[in-house]
């Protein structure tokens, strides 16, 4: 659902009106287009390519910048050699050891098969262009996970919302056995964290949950990793805990059944979120210094699971 392009620092310095504004829109939150944060220094290249003088311009240029990079995906450690010819040519490299879905730029002089030019990313359709920030998925846990690998692998904060996650449940055990598996596989540095959130309303005592959490969830838990699972209450008056998310720091996904798996033939539909509808969320199920969610008050202590080795 989310497809991560790499983008030109040149061409985002030299947009018109036109490309600017096909990018600011196509770049939006919730149209499963997201950029690249390659490389680290890519503001700074931008700047290095601007050389118009006009007030105007630059404003332009910042207000393209603060769009496109408010929400980005990093990779870490990449390829990149200031000896290069260019950015291009650093690009492709990078693209070789972990491919962007797409590489955007202004020109295509060798023909290579994932560069979308920019007169490409104006045309209706480009194929490299299109993506969907919504889809039909069968409940099934390997392909629920397929469908949002690439936010599993970015995001270095995951945070995964069902009222009703039940550790001594099948149908969420191999579901997160799923997610974890992909966040496993993940190229680079883990992720920061990994939480659940949940509520107190089902039907399991607090007893029992942490030791199913501890018993047969942990053994869906990858060797090492950590997963942190808050059980929650609403606050008076505030927000109801009834939707399912799964949330990182650039991207949010909604699941309107649940994130457990169903019967052959069920089937879920996953939607990502828009900027206005993710910011509400963001800060609702997530504090930025890793305790528990503002929106809600939490039962006793988290439960840290960390994942061991099977016998």
């Amino acid at each position: 659902m989310v497809r991560e392009y790499a983008l030109d620092p040149q061409l985002v310095a030299t947009a018109d009106r036109i490309l600017g504004g096909r990018l600011r829109s196509g770049f939006k939150m919730g149209q499963g287009r997201i950029v690249a944060r390659y490389p680290k220094k890519w503001r700074r290249l931008v700047w290095d390519a601007f050389n118009d003088t006009s007030d105007m311009d630059r404003t332009r240029v910042e207000v393209l910048i603060g769009e496109l990079f408010e929400f980005t995906t990093s990779r870490g450690e990449v390829l990149w050699d200031p000896a290069a010819t260019c950015w291009l040519d650093n690009a492709i490299l990078e693209h070789e050891r972990l491919p962007f879905h797409a590489i955007i730029t202004g020109s295509n002089p060798g023909k290579h098969a994932d560069i979308l030019t920019a007169d490409a990313v104006l045309e209706e359709p480009a194929p490299l262009w299109n993506a969907v920030g919504s889809c039909v998925v069968p409940r099934e846990a390997s392909l629920m996970a397929d469908t949002i690998g690439p936010v599993l692998q970015r995001g270095s904060v995951l945070v995964f919302v069902d009222p009703h996650f039940g550790p001594e449940k099948p149908r969420y055990r191999r579901t997160f056995e799923s997610f974890l598996e992909r966040v496993k596989d993940r190229p680079g540095a883990p992720p920061k964290r990994v939480e659940i959130l949940t509520s107190t309303s089902n039907a399991t005592c607090r007893s029992s949950f942490e030791t199913e959490c501890q018993g047969r969830f942990r053994q869906c838990v990858p060797i090492g990793m950590r997963v942190v699972i808050r059980r929650l209450n609403e606050k008076p008056r505030g927000e109801g805990l009834h939707h399912r998310y799964v949330l990182t720091e650039f991207a949010g996904v909604r699941f309107d059944w649940g994130l457990d798996d169903g019967k052959p033939g069920n089937t879920d539909e996953l939607s990502l979120l828009e900027r206005h509808v993710y910011v509400t969320r963001w800060r609702q199920y997530v504090d930025e210094k890793g305790g528990p969610p503002p929106a809600f008050d939490q039962e006793g202590q988290a439960i840290v699971v960390v994942g061991r080795r099977r016998v």
